[in-house]
């Protein structure tokens, strides 16, 4: 089966090292069969590791990586809160799967707490914007992207 990689708006996809894990951006300018199969050479700029990828290119505004943080969340005065899995994160949002029912609907602001797990433990804070709720699992959408922030390094780094 392939694997999806996403071409945002400037037609760049990011891969990740099989071996070593670390991303890399190409420019997929000259890849313009959206949605069909297309095999992609790359060379890991880190451990060298050459690997070729089966792809369907698929647009998307921000590259999403598929994660497994735990995090916490709360409304600004705390009648909601509890803990969180973050399954997949982007520069403008993230999905998870919070730990019990709660009362959260779409529209709703809360605050997001969350640990990466790069080198440096980093760290992030994020108030979120609920845009889908469907029983455990939320999509929400940051209020403010930094591009150059924790979060970017963590996704392009």
């Amino acid at each position: 089966m392939a694997e999806k990689v996403l071409v945002n708006v400037e037609n760049i996809a990011v891969f990740e090292c099989p071996k070593c894990g670390t991303t890399r951006t190409v420019d997929m300018s000259d890849k313009k069969h959206l949605g069909e199969l297309i095999k992609t050479k790359c060379t890991c700029k880190k451990c060298d590791h050459t690997f070729v990828v089966d792809v369907i290119l698929e647009r998307r505004k921000y590259y999403r990586k598929e994660t497994n943080l735990a995090g916490e969340y709360s409304t600004a005065d705390n009648t909601i809160k509890g803990l969180m899995k973050i399954h997949n994160v982007s520069l403008s949002g993230m999905r998870f799967k919070v730990n019990e029912s709660k009362e959260i609907k779409e529209g709703q602001k809360i605050n997001a707490i969350f640990t990466l797990d790069d080198s440096h433990r980093s760290e992030i804070k994020k108030e979120i914007i609920i845009k889908n709720v469907d029983g455990l699992f939320i999509n929400a959408e940051f209020v403010s992207v930094e591009q150059y922030d924790k979060l970017a390094s963590y996704l392009f780094g």
